[in-house]
């Protein structure tokens, strides 16, 4: 029962050491005899190409997310004013005709980053990515923020997708 629980935390744990072996310099490895240095130049040198063509692919997921939100920030930032104006007067209709054209908006902002995250050959990467752009939504379809608490959500999110899109902060 516990191997379900434990193959994520195994995957990311091998995913997280692998980025991190593979950025390391190939000179750095060490050994006590002529063939294993070789031996160990050899493994060093086929790792970083691999590595190479994950981050090359990360960078180009994230270029396409960050351009995806940079598109719909003309339509969110004027809906953002326009809800908290609406909150403030408590004009339930207002705050309703905003929520909807949030939506649409959000809802096209869904449709490009699954489009862009079904590209990315990261997992942690993608994780991270799908989950900044959930709780991004969330702070827009949030009834109220009784329920979340956005500051602390954002944080998190934006802690987990640093690594791989620093562009992405809320």
């Amino acid at each position: 029962m516990r191997t379900p629980r434990l193959l994520p935390v195994l995957l990311l744990a091998t995913t997280l050491g692998l980025s991190t072996g593979c950025t390391s310099e190939p000179g750095s490895t060490t050994a006590t005899n002529g063939a294993a240095a070789s031996g160990a130049a050899t493994s060093t040198a086929a790792a970083p190409s691999a590595t190479v063509d994950v981050k090359a692919n990360t960078e180009a997921v994230c270029k396409a997310v960050v351009a995806a939100y940079k598109a719909e920030e003309g339509q969110l930032l004027p809906l953002g004013s326009a809800i908290a104006k609406a909150s403030l007067s408590h004009d339930q209709q207002q705050i309703a005709k905003v929520r909807a054209d949030a939506e649409v908006v959000l809802s096209r902002l869904d449709k490009v980053i699954d489009a862009e995250l079904a590209k990315a050959a990261d997992p942690a990467a993608k994780a991270a990515i799908k989950h900044y752009s959930v709780v991004y939504a969330d702070t827009w379809r949030a009834d109220s923020y009784a329920t979340i608490d956005p500051i602390d959500e954002m944080d998190k999110a934006n802690a987990a997708v640093k690594p791989y899109c620093p562009a992405l902060k809320m």
